[in-house]
């Protein structure tokens, strides 16, 4: 049996930074599934995984082509791959002396072709791979490994998204307390300073009481030590003027606060709004404040509330928006859109390659499937609804050749391709998430390819008639000759008939040819 992979220098760290994602042995996740279908499409083979390799095994967060959800590390091309930051790639396994007892190779899924790309961490961790499997040798192209090295950027994205909504969902936890923490202390008012020193020496936020006079001036009458941290200055320096918390706040955002508060003071609503402040080194923080306010006596508002640090939920928002780009542009590359179609509303969601491939505006056009049956082509039309009801029945799978007509007149061939998951949020209603591929292109070649060969069959049995008419012709005359010298033998008697008979003869050989 050939040797395992080494294990990576950074092995320890390694496996500590996948434990940070919550992704190990949970359930298929449709994001991740159309990233692996997309990277089947583009490379053209049929198995693609999202593999991140743990201590003793490979475990497949998806598995587009392959039913199994793990193997043993051992036998993993994938921990060759996390070896190196590039992609790895073997052209044809049995030929290789690294995998050719592999378990993979000689047993199923029989491995021929095999092509990785790392899922490298923030920190550089290699936690993982998105490869594509054939069982045929075989290489990719340029565009290809491009493609698969982007795609494996996304799935980064999306493993890394999970990862910020772990850590989100603990801020939020740690939000709750604060409000908590901030209900306990009106209550108590009477107690409030030396509680609330206590209680919000911890927190990660900033608790705090702000006066507003009736001249315009501000002051936090109280601060917990949290304002240290998210503007550089502490509490005592703005217990009687605010100005130096405002210098913080970032120029194009202290409008946006100063007309909020004033607003919240004027009509006595709870204040609620996000921005940002500028630390002394030029760093950046998202802030989200929200308290509530109350008239004074002498006709100023004073505002008990909370703020709390947003910086990473904005970064994780920032890098998902990214992803859906690079994404778009991924599918704009390979002429391959994407789309989810819901039983229980019949609406469908499509990427905007989907909506350029049928040649329709997404602002204007709603993609029910109905919408989309009068796209495609009359004579496609049946085939195209039986291949949707077969699917959903689960009689075969939904994988199909059809036209579509554009608005605008075009005619387009494409491939579609579709899967039917539950859909948890509408009590398992069946959902199609599929991706439909445009082969206009190798339609044409494969019409052009048919003419010339209707050409070729139509020539051949032309030359064929020609060919048989010039040797019946040459038949008929060769019959023609033999009766007349039959009958001519007959009457070449006398020397003078022979004669005669010679002159005709000679005449007929004129006339027949030999």
């Amino acid at each position: 049996m050939a040797p395992a992979a080494p294990l990576p220098a950074d092995e320890d760290a390694r496996l500590a930074t996948l434990g940070e994602y919550p992704l190990l042995d949970t359930g298929p996740d449709p994001a991740f599934d159309a990233l692996t279908a997309l990277a089947a499409a583009i490379c053209g083979t049929p198995i693609s995984l999202v593999s991140l390799v743990d201590r003793s095994r490979q475990w497949f967060k998806s598995h587009h082509g392959l039913e199994v959800a793990e193997t043993p590390r051992r036998d993993a091309f994938c921990a060759h791959t996390i070896l190196g930051r590039e992609v790895f790639v073997v052209e044809d396994a049995p030929a290789d002396p690294r995998f050719v007892d592999n378990g993979l190779v000689v047993g199923e899924p029989h491995i021929r072709f095999y092509a990785g790309a790392p899922l490298v961490s923030p920190e550089g961790h290699a936690l993982g791979t998105l490869c594509v499997i054939d069982r045929r040798p075989r290489r990719l192209d340029a565009a290809q490994l491009a493609a698969l090295r982007t795609l494996a950027q996304q799935v980064m994205s999306q493993l890394e998204l999970q990862r910020r909504n772990r850590q989100l969902a603990r801020t939020l936890e740690q939000r709750n307390a604060d409000l908590a923490a901030l209900r306990m202390l009106q209550e108590q008012l009477a107690e409030r300073d030396r509680r609330m020193q206590r209680l919000t020496a911890q927190l990660p936020g900033v608790v705090y009481q702000f006066r507003a006079t009736p001249d315009g001036r501000g002051a936090f009458t109280y601060a917990s030590e949290g304002l240290r941290r998210l503007f550089g200055v502490g509490p005592e320096e703005v217990a009687d003027d605010a100005k130096l918390a405002y210098a913080r706040v970032h120029p194009d955002d202290v409008a946006r606060v100063m007309a909020t508060t004033a607003e919240s003071a004027r009509t006595l609503a709870p204040w609620d709004c996000e921005y940002r402040v500028v630390d002394a080194d030029g760093g950046v923080r998202w802030l989200h404040g929200r308290s509530v306010p109350e008239r004074q006596p002498d006709g100023g508002t004073q505002w008990h509330g909370f703020l709390t640090d947003v910086t990473e939920r904005h970064r994780t928002d920032d890098a998902l928006r990214e992803s859906e780009a690079v994404l778009r542009q991924a599918q704009h590359l390979a002429h391959l859109g994407s789309w989810r179609w819901n039983s229980a509303t019949g609406d469908s969601r499509w990427s905007d390659e989907t909506y350029r491939l049928f040649g329709v505006d997404p602002a204007t056009f709603r993609a029910t499937f109905d919408a989309f049956l009068a796209l495609v082509h009359p004579d496609d039309r049946d085939a195209v609804a039986r291949a949707h009801a077969d699917a959903l029945s689960g009689l075969r799978p939904y994988d199909i050749e059809y036209r579509v007509v554009t608005p605008a007149g075009e005619l387009r061939h494409l491939h579609g391709r579709a899967e039917v998951v539950p859909d948890a949020a509408r009590g398992g209603a069946p959902t199609m998430i599929g991706t439909v591929l445009e082969i206009s292109e190798r339609k044409r070649a494969e019409q052009a390819l048919a003419r010339h060969r209707d050409d070729l069959e139509r020539l051949v049995v032309e030359r064929t008639a020609e060919l048989v008419a010039a040797r019946d012709a040459a038949q008929q005359a060769s019959r023609a000759k033999s009766d007349f010298l039959s009958a001519m033998s007959h009457e070449l008697r006398t020397p003078m008939n022979a004669i005669l008979g010679f002159g005709q003869l000679l005449e007929l050989e004129a006339g027949l040819g030999p």
